[in-house]
């Protein structure tokens, strides 16, 4: 299990990784 700075970390990861998708892709 994370802990909950691995899994804050990750979210933002994962949300900057979904934005930047969003705007290179479309």
């Amino acid at each position: 299990m994370l802990s909950p700075s691995q899994s804050l970390q990750y979210q933002k990861e994962s949300v900057e990784r979904a934005l930047t998708c969003a705007n290179c892709g479309q």
